[in-house]
């Protein structure tokens, strides 16, 4: 009997170890994946390379249906390309498929501080495009993003970065400039000087925005 349950568990402890080897190939298999995509976002320039980046995401996303980052940078990519772009027109449908991956990502890991930002992020795209006529719809969607962003992650910098692009261009009259939006955009690259990222996978954009912007402030 006693050599029967030693023999048992040392079958389980084999298939546990099998198990457990094919789950760590499995996730270091996603990970180089989604850096060898991450590389190519952080070098690319063009509308061309960021659209290739999102496709490779898109079949990421597939493949990994419980993974949450493919989704967003998948979102993050269309953002970028949204400015970019040119024609207001194709901008927009830019924003949407942004949107898709954001809702995405959201159905897998809700509640994340991240996510939040980078909704803010394409809410502050869509009133790029046309300030005058769609700042009253998306501003809240802005403000409001970046409010539970911060109730989540006040640590996180992208929320003060995003705070202070959005005043450094509004004009004066309508409480923006840069007396308003350099303490923002100052504070935004302290956070960034604690940050870390928690993988190499993980959000880490934004420092190089908040420094170009800091530059225009002076001292």
């Amino acid at each position: 009997m006693k050599k029967l349950i030693v023999c048992s568990l040392m079958i389980l402890i084999c298939l546990t170890s099998i198990c457990l080897t094919k789950l760590l190939a499995a996730d270091e298999k996603f990970t180089k994946a989604m850096e060898s995509v991450l590389v190519s976002i952080k070098s690319s320039e063009t509308l061309e390379s960021l659209q290739q980046a999102a496709n490779r995401l898109e079949r990421i996303a597939a493949a990994e249906p419980e993974e949450w980052l493919p989704a967003y940078w998948g979102a993050y990519c269309y953002i970028h390309m949204s400015f970019l772009e040119k024609e207001s027109m194709r901008k927009d449908l830019y924003l949407d498929q942004a949107d898709k991956f954001l809702q995405q990502a959201e159905t897998i890991n809700a509640h994340n501080d991240e996510l939040l930002v980078l909704k803010a992020y394409a809410a502050q795209s869509r009133i790029a495009i046309d300030g005058q006529s769609r700042y009253m719809t998306y501003n809240g969607i802005f403000t409001d993003a970046l409010q539970e962003a911060r109730k989540l992650n006040p640590d996180n910098p992208r929320i003060y970065l995003l705070e202070g692009q959005m005043l450094y261009h509004m004009p004066e009259a309508f409480g923006g400039g840069k007396a308003t939006a350099c303490p923002k955009l100052k504070l935004a690259l302290e956070k960034y000087e604690r940050f870390k990222p928690s993988s190499t996978i993980s959000p880490d954009w934004g420092i190089k925005n908040a420094q170009y912007l800091v530059q225009g402030c002076g001292n």
